[in-house]
């Protein structure tokens, strides 16, 4: 008697689940799906330059040349043209960079305008050149070399497909003693475009 109980409890319970997978397995509702796709291009910005040599001072890539035989009074101008031949607008900056100021080797009249340093054996370091050059441009004037070595001054917008054209000026100037006979300098400037802030 007790099987028979068993086992019709158990068929009822079978009985059950399967009302329940049919019932399951027929239930139907309304669906919908909907999908977009993204595509994204990132933007560029390309700064290029091309330089306008005025009295050859201005070199390839940037670099400055200072020739030995600059005199107090003398003055260098050169001009170059920057562009954004990207598609971002930007902000121009630029850093300034000295590569060497050389005293090559100490000379009399050096020694008597009270020059006392001869730079390493081989006359590298200790020049006085850039330290009596001064750099007139956007954002300077009349700053030496020295002073602005490591220095990053701002030059403002340069928008995407735009170009714009900078003059620098060198310049000895007249009250530069005779502590710059024989040395050599050389700096360059780095042009930096960053992306416009909004």
């Amino acid at each position: 008697m007790k099987n028979k109980k068993l086992a019709a409890g158990i068929g009822g319970v079978t009985a059950v689940a399967a009302a329940v997978a049919i019932s399951a397995g027929t239930f139907a509702a309304f669906s919908d799906s909907e999908e977009r796709g993204v595509v994204a291009t990132g933007g560029t910005m390309d700064l290029q330059v091309s330089n306008s040599h005025g009295d050859s001072v201005f070199g390839e890539n940037g670099i400055v040349t200072i020739p030995n035989s600059v005199k107090p009074g003398d003055s260098y101008s050169a001009t170059f043209t920057l562009r954004n031949e990207g598609d971002v607008n930007g902000d121009l900056s630029f850093k300034f960079v000295q590569m060497s100021n050389n005293e090559n080797e100490l000379t009399e009249p050096e020694e008597g305008a009270g020059d006392s340093t001869a730079g390493d054996a081989e006359g590298n370091g200790g020049g006085e050149l850039l330290q009596n050059l001064e750099l007139t441009a956007p954002t300077i004037d009349g700053a030496t070399l020295a002073e602005l070595a490591g220095d990053s001054r701002g030059a403002g917008a340069l928008d995407a497909d735009q170009e714009r054209t900078f003059e620098v000026t060198l310049e000895v100037p007249q009250s530069a003693t005779s502590v710059i006979q024989n040395d050599t300098a050389s700096f360059k400037i780095v042009a930096n475009l960053d992306q416009a802030q909004n």
